[in-house]
């Protein structure tokens, strides 16, 4: 629309409102693209989901304005039709944000189950100084990964022992994955119940053993992953341990994981139920 603009003198291309839209209508392609060329990506699904297509509305509202000044000798678009498009825009936003709050209102409910086991974090760390803190690390059950893990840094000043996002922020991807193996291992992973976990419907685990391949992704991708991962904790040996040292363990009140490999390296206490959540403090077997 604004080349076709352009070439038919209905809009200047010079003018910086022209140039405005084309860099927003231009902005996905060059995200989705640049891969190719640099070999490193942008996250897209990201870019996909909260970026490129809010730029590419900006650009066409800006487009529109442009061909309705040029198409009728800079006239003001009318009152009436801006009003329209506004109660038009209003319905559409409304009707997303119910849709999403029904659809995550499992998810919310989980994370203020989250926030009250954080709640009391914060103050079982509130004697104790910043650094030794950031030195206890919190143990999460399999099924609380997804969304509990990831939410702590949030709400408490200990830091998750592994989360989906961990790995962004403070390790490599070798130690990434021995702290999710380890995590897995501790709170009584198996075979089956490894394949488990890569059904399931949010697909983290299966995510994870498919990212940062040596080799292209093939149909035995899976079934290597899980067989180094087996052959860890054949081997485990608590005193090569990924750090930093454990101090909590949150496991569902309502399921507990079995944790008999966790019990040979930590002592645990009685626990306490927050909620649907159980909240364990830790110390290392001497």
């Amino acid at each position: 629309m604004l080349i076709v603009g352009a070439w038919r003198g209905g809009i200047d291309w010079r003018d910086n409102r022209w140039l405005f839209a084309a860099s927003f209508a231009l902005m996905p392609f060059a995200v989705f693209n640049q891969q190719v060329i640099t070999g490193i990506s942008l996250q897209p699904a990201h870019y996909e989901k909260l970026i490129a297509n809010y730029c590419v509305l900006i650009s066409f509202v800006v487009t529109v304005d442009l061909l309705w000044r040029g198409l009728n000798l800079h006239h003001r678009i009318p009152g009436k039709v801006l009003v329209t498009a506004s109660v038009l825009a209003f319905c559409w936003c409304a009707a997303e944000t119910a849709t999403q709050t029904a659809r995550n209102r499992s998810i919310n409910a989980v994370r203020a189950d989250e926030r009250l086991v954080a709640e009391r974090l914060r103050q079982l760390s509130a004697d104790k100084p910043g650094s030794a803190n950031q030195t206890e690390a919190v143990l999460f059950a399999p099924e609380l990964l997804r969304v509990h893990a990831d939410s702590l840094p949030t709400d408490a000043s200990q830091p998750p022992f592994w989360a989906p996002h961990t790995f962004v922020f403070t390790t490599s991807w070798p130690e990434y994955k021995q702290r999710l193996y380890q995590n897995l291992f501790y709170t009584g992973v198996d075979e089956t119940k490894l394949n488990a976990l890569i059904e399931n419907k949010d697909n983290l685990i299966r995510f994870i053993f498919l990212s940062h391949q040596a080799t292209p992704i093939s149909p035995g991708t899976i079934p290597q992953e899980v067989t180094k991962y087996l052959a860890y904790g054949e081997t485990f040996d608590s005193s090569h341990s990924a750090p930093p040292n454990i101090a909590y363990l949150i496991t569902s009140a309502n399921s507990e994981p079995d944790l008999t490999n966790l019990d040979r390296s930590y002592v645990r206490d009685a626990g306490l139920q927050i909620g649907n959540l159980k909240l364990y403090r830790l110390r290392p077997r001497l």
